[in-house]
Formats: C-alpha cells, structure tokens, sequence
C-alpha cells in the first residue's frame, strides 16, 4: 500500500504481516550470502551492529507513535534509539547511514512530511530532531576514515583512480542484487581490478541497469512508495563499501551485504504477505508457497554447503581457487597445507604457481623467489636436500637479496656436512641482514663446526647480545671461548 495505510492499520494480528515478517526472517536468516559474517568470528561484528541498528529503528518507531503523548515516554524512547545507534556505531562504523535511513522512514511508511504545514516546515522538524545521529554519524565516520589511513588500509587514488572507482561503484550495487537473487559463486574475496570503464559491456550494462531500477522506483513513487523507499535504503547503506573510498584490496565482499540486504528481503517478503492476503484462489496460493518452501530450501542447502568454506585455512583457499584461482591462493593454501602436516599437497599447490612464472605471483620475480625459498623449506623438512638445495638455489638466482633463501641453503649445507659452502651462504645472509640474531646464530654453529672457534664465539655473542639466549646455551655446550 502506497499511503498511511501500509504502516498504521496493519498490526502484528494482521495474516498478512505475520506472513511477511516470517517469510523476511526465514528468507534472510538462510541466505547463503550471510555465512561469511556469521561463520567468520571477525565479521560477527555485522551480527552486532544489525542487531543495534534494528533495534535503534525500532525505538524510533515508537518514539514517532508515541509524538502527541506523554514527553517522558518519548524522551526515554528517543534517547534508547540513540543509544542503540551508539552501540551499533560501536559494533560497525558501516551503520553511519542510520540517519539517511530515518529520513526514508519518515518518508515512507510514517508519512511525516511534508505534513500539515508543507515541506519546509516538515523537513525542518524532523530534521532537528536528527542532529545527534548526524553528528555521531560523523565523528564515526571521520574516526574510521583516519584509523583506515594511518594502518595504510586505504587505497590511494594513485593506486585506485576515481576514473576506476566511479564504474566499480554502480557495478557493485548490481553486483550485490545480482548475489542475493542468484547466490553462486560466492567467493572468500573478489579481486579488485584496478582499471574499469564504461566503455565495456562489464561496467556500462549495470550503469544502464541501476537507471532503470531507480527510474522504475520513482515512477511509481506516488503509488507505490515503497519501491522507492528500499531503494534508497538499499543505495544509502551500501554507500560506505561500494569503492569509492577503498579500504583493503577486495573489490566486493559477501559481508557487506548484511545490512542493506535487509530491503530487498523485506521488500519481497512484504509482496509475498500481500499476495496471501489479496489472492482467493487457494491453487495458485499453494503454488507459490510450495515455490517459496523451494527457495528456502535450496537457500538452506547452498548456506550448509557454504559454511563448510569457512571451517578451516584449507577449506577457505580451496575454494577462492575453485572461485578465482590465484598465486596468492596457492601459496596461502600451501602455508597451511604445511601447517598441518600434509607436506606433499603443500608442495604441489607451491609447484601450481612456479609453472605460471613470475607474472602469476603478484609480486613479480621477488614472489616467485620467496616460492621456491618455501617449497624448499619443505623438502628439507621432508629430508629431500638434492631437491631443497636445487630450490633454494633457484630463490637466490631470482633474488640475490633473499637473505632467507641463504639461510636456508647454508643451513642445508650444514646438515650435508659441507661446512665451508655453509659459511659462505651463511656469511651472505649477515651481510644482507644484519639486523636477524638468527642469521649471526647460525653462522656461529657453521663456524663452530667448521672447527673455526673464533668466528663462532664472535658470531654467537652477537647473537646472544641481540636477545637470542639460545646463543649463551651453544656457547657453553660448544666450550667456546674469546
């Protein structure tokens, strides 16, 4: 219903809103969109903040039904919707766009202006009563963007240009629809690509889309205004992650949708009450309920088999491969491959990205250097020296600088016995990285076995002087002297 029918006459007696408020429940408590805020204890924080930001809305309504009454009942119910927003604010800066939202309410469904003295004067009041959600909106907001900046978070428009930002931006808010109606290929991370324009079917195809929905939505504004009114929601609580200020390196992510997935569920959800409500026809009834139970159903499955993604490292980079295969993927999931023990698949998932070359690993002949420097720390482990020397050889060749990979080799050399390529590898390390009191330590050892007492003792109280107490025990067990 467009007018003050739609929010004053229906109560929570009414078939239609008891139907509408169990489907919107149902619908976006099993969304598969949802898994990764509720299964990733980091992002529990979306949980949190919707949780208070509801809850702020809540108080509001009845701080608006209550105008008109006793002051102290809407006092108390002012100040808890404050508070809530407070909370929220806490929980996730994203809720910022909680006054925005107000606004829409106030438009549609509490009809609060223009009101009985015009526009202006309607505008006027209700914007009043807004100033404390605005100002905290915008303490939070300046606090979050100098927080993201100073942990380097924030991507610099020299990295990201706004030319690229602008297309991502309407991309994405099609993107995000695009997911919660058709919830495939749900992927731990979307890689962002640092160009776009609207010179490509990509990028001008959602621009031209994202007009239609918002010239739909207005056009039927004086009969309909709840299509407008969640659209705005939809656009307004998504502002703050749609790319134009970039914070990390993903150019969407499932999480974001908690908020603002809450009008489009809603929205469905209340076309889904009303067709009970206004359809006599018990065949067709049955039918979309029977279609309804489908969806929610295949929602359920699609939710189980997408929690299953987050219950291990392994799990989680498996399918960011099978999503969108990348070196940083293997490489990661080979760390925790070795983590775990299983040394073989981390060494065929290292190998994955030695055969795409250089170009694969993101960071040039650098990343492809620290590759082999890993796949050679495992065949070591696994007592393969001919293969882990031949790695780390090739780490060094790719990268002179590695002190690492010279670590690795020297340290190699030294379980093979041959002391004096130990001490050179070993030598290079200190000379390229001093600062490690590790690399000093492990030249001592090299030294002490090489039957070089001397250079060991030096070596060892370096390291032992840099915090390693390690190098005190050897010292003493060596019976190495000045």
């Amino acid at each position: 219903s467009g007018g003050r029918r739609g929010f004053m006459n229906y109560t929570l007696i009414n078939p239609a809103v008891l139907i509408a408020a169990s489907a919107a429940a149902l619908l976006f408590g099993v969304h598969p969109i949802h898994v990764e805020s509720v299964s990733w204890v980091s992002e529990r924080k979306d949980v949190l903040s919707a949780l208070f930001f509801i809850l702020s809305i809540y108080f509001y309504l009845g701080y608006v039904k209550a105008r008109g009454g006793k002051t102290p009942v809407m006092r108390r119910l002012y100040v808890a919707a404050l508070f809530m927003f407070i909370l929220s604010l806490m929980s996730k800066p994203m809720a910022v766009s909680l006054p925005v939202v107000l606004f829409i309410l106030d438009y549609y469904p509490l009809e609060r202006f223009p009101g009985s003295y015009g526009w202006v004067k309607g505008l006027r009041y209700v914007i009043k009563e807004k100033i404390p959600f605005i100002t905290l909106a915008a303490l939070s907001s300046v606090v979050t963007l100098w927080a993201q900046k100073s942990t380097g978070a924030m991507q610099s428009f020299t990295l990201v240009p706004l030319s690229a930002r602008i297309p991502l931006a309407f991309r994405s808010y099609l993107f995000y629809l695009y997911k919660m109606i058709l919830p495939k290929g749900l992927a731990p991370f979307y890689s962002h690509p640092l160009s776009a324009s609207f010179f490509t079917l990509e990028y001008l195809l959602p621009l031209v889309l994202f007009v239609m929905i918002t010239l739909f939505a207005f056009f039927f504004l004086r009969r309909w205004k709840v299509f407008a009114a969640v659209w705005c929601y939809y656009l307004i609580t998504l502002l703050p992650v749609i790319g134009l200020v970039q914070v990390g390196g993903q150019a969407a992510a499932d999480r974001y949708t908690y908020l603002p997935g809450l009008g489009p569920t809603l929205l469905v959800a209340i076309g889904f009450g009303l067709f009970f409500e206004r359809c006599n026809r018990k065949v067709l009834r049955n039918a979309v309920l029977s279609f309804g139970v489908l969806v929610l159903v295949l929602f359920t499955f699609l939710t189980v088999r997408q929690e299953a993604v987050w219950r291990s490292t392994v799990s989680f980079w498996s399918r960011q491969i099978e999503i969108y295969p990348s070196a940083r993927a293997y490489t990661s999931r080979a760390e925790a491959y070795r983590k775990e023990g299983n040394l073989r698949a981390a060494i065929r998932d290292y190998g994955s990205v030695i055969e795409k070359g250089p170009g694969a690993t993101g960071s040039g002949i650098t990343g492809l250097s620290e590759v082999y420097n890993n796949r050679g720390r495992i065949y070591k482990k696994m007592g393969l020296m001919d293969p882990a020397l031949t790695d780390f050889s090739s780490a060094i060749s790719l990268d002179p600088k590695n002190a690492k990979a010279y670590n690795n080799r020297g340290n190699t050399y030294r379980h093979a016995q041959r002391y004096g390529l130990a001490v050179r590898d070993l030598l290079t390390a200190v000379s390229i990285d001093p600062s490690i009191p590790a690399l000093h330590f492990n030249l001592g050892l090299a030294y002490a076995e090489a039957g070089r007492g001397r250079e060991a003792y030096a070596e060892l109280r370096t390291a032992s002087r840099m915090g390693l107490k390690a190098a005190d025990a050897a010292i003493e067990t060596l019976g190495l002297k000045e």
